[in-house]
């Protein structure tokens, strides 16, 4: 098998996985679990799976200085608790849809992190790019309205913007701390860092899952497990599996099949209602995605990679 080959089959099942996970924590989220407690299971059970890989996996055992585990644990447990706690926030209160296009402005953020924290300068089409997609979060956020699942949609979506900020954070943090690092050695640290604020969070607040008594193998135990295993771990896994043989331009096209498989089970699902806003919103986010990758692509190759990782 070619590594083009490789590098897209793992992509796609990547997307794949991505694509649904907010619709499965939407389904799950109020009435099987709360919040809280579905990021604290799922940030724990991360820990405990990407450290028994490393068990396993050769490259998971890469030798990091104290200084950078405690970079990749502060980063875990400042930065990515905070962004999977907020994110299923932003999916208690609105549909699937708005939160995937929220999320997929964080080229945005994470060109303005870069601009402010790195020094990188912009291009008249970055900037292009940053009004697009800012228009089309904003448009999003303001044009929501409320119907059976979006309880609180302007809420929600703001909790989604705010969880994009997040993760753009991580995005840069991560590169600057370990840009070279084994991915699965890196996701040891960073989900044990997390880890630690979600067990302190349980504690305080409690679980509370009545999911636990609808059996292991009712519809809401299988669509936990699909939140755990595939999205929580296999995601992962194949995601960086991918990005080792993909441009990223390519990596950047496969983004857009997120809003389209969120969109598409969403509606079959019946979590979200046609609007025409969302349409607009959709193509000024891609319009932004692409303004943004191709303004990428114009950079020297040692300068592009931190754009590598910014579709998750």
């Amino acid at each position: 098998m070619g590594n083009l080959l490789k590098g897209n089959l793992n992509m796609l099942c990547s997307k794949l996985t991505y694509g649904l996970d907010y619709n499965c924590i939407r389904f799950l989220q109020p009435r099987y679990v709360n919040a809280h407690g579905l990021a604290g299971v799922r940030l724990i059970w991360g820990a405990l799976t990407f450290w028994i890989i490393g068990c396993f996996y050769p490259g998971a055992r890469q030798h990091f200085t104290k200084k950078e585990k405690i970079n990749l644990l502060c980063l875990g447990a400042f930065v990515f608790f905070t962004y999977i706690l907020v994110l299923n926030l932003a999916l208690t209160y609105t549909s699937p849809i708005p939160v995937t296009l929220i999320m997929n402005i964080d080229p945005v953020w994470v060109f303005i992190l870069s601009v402010i924290f790195l020094g990188e300068k912009g291009t008249w089409m970055k900037y292009l790019g940053l009004a697009l997609g800012l228009a089309g979060g904003m448009l999003c956020i303001f044009t929501e309205h409320s119907h059976g699942l979006a309880t609180d949609p302007v809420k929600g979506d703001l909790f989604a913007l705010l969880a994009s900020v997040l993760f753009s954070i991580y995005i840069v943090w991560s590169h600057q701390a370990l840009h070279k690092a084994n991915p699965i050695a890196t996701l040891k640290w960073v989900f044990l860092g997390a880890s630690i604020p979600a067990l302190v969070m349980l504690c305080i607040w409690g679980i509370d899952m009545p999911i636990w008594h609808t059996g292991i193998f009712s519809k809401p135990m299988l669509v936990l497990y699909f939140v755990l295993l595939c999205s929580t771990t296999l995601g992962y896994i194949f995601f960086y599996a991918a990005i080792k043989y993909l441009k990223a331009t390519v990596v950047a096209m496969y983004g857009y099949l997120n809003l389209i498989i969120t969109a598409v089970a969403s509606y079959i699902l019946k979590q979200d209602i046609f609007n025409w806003w969302q349409v607009v919103s959709f193509v000024l986010i891609v319009a932004s995605i692409y303004l943004m990758e191709i303004a990428e692509r114009r950079k020297p190759a040692a300068s592009t990679s931190v754009s590598n990782h910014t579709n998750h």
